[in-house]
């Protein structure tokens, strides 16, 4: 199979800044792609895994948006409470045609 850059890219990353009265207490980092804690159709997902998802949605498995679905799942189970989608900052995903990570079958 051959890809092609196509100037879209994927957020790899979800940082969560832990606050207490007003002062942070706590930064995590947690990567969607080569964490040995998160697994995602039967392993852990690799860049190249990662960039050749298709878009997708949440409910179709082997896509991005299900992919970042379970990321989030996952996360949030370790911070009881959180809910990614109220507090995120930035979206899933961009583009910039000077680099990027997606890849689509030419």
């Amino acid at each position: 199979m051959a890809y092609t850059n196509t100037g879209d890219y994927r957020y790899q990353y979800v940082e969560i800044i832990k606050i207490v009265d007003g002062v942070v207490d706590n930064v995590n980092i947690y990567s969607i792609t080569d964490n040995p804690n998160f697994h995602y159709g039967g392993g852990e997902v690799t860049e190249t895994a990662l960039a050749r998802l298709p878009e997708g949605d949440e409910a179709q498995a082997g896509t991005y948006l299900n992919l970042l679905f379970h990321f989030k799942a996952y996360v949030e189970a370790i911070y009881t409470g959180l809910d990614i989608d109220a507090v995120q900052t930035n979206t899933p995903y961009g583009t910039n045609a000077t680099w990027c990570v997606i890849a689509i079958d030419i």
